[in-house]
């Protein structure tokens, strides 16, 4: 089945702080359709392939984390000032 989840890479310098304030905005945003999963982890490649071996999609609004995910095998998408574009 497919799983819709938060991966999210919150600043070294105030790990704690914000990790609870993204905790905090996802239960408030996401609340009507909450995800199926949240992981804090810098390293976003990591979570380029499922462990079927099929690609995820990563959204992003930073080129240099979609570079990464893709290169390790998965499908990314730059969000920049509204606008979704497939990379």
């Amino acid at each position: 089945p497919n799983r819709v989840g938060i991966l999210t890479s919150p600043p070294l310098n105030r790990f704690l702080d914000t990790v609870e304030g993204k905790k905090r905005w996802i239960g408030s945003n996401l609340a009507l359709s909450p995800p199926d999963f949240v992981i804090m982890d810098g390293n976003k490649q990591r979570y380029a392939v499922n462990k079927d071996g099929f690609p995820n999609l990563l959204i992003d609004d930073w080129e240099f984390n979609l570079s990464g995910f893709k290169r390790a095998g998965g499908i990314t998408a730059l969000f920049r000032n509204e606008i979704l574009e497939i990379v």
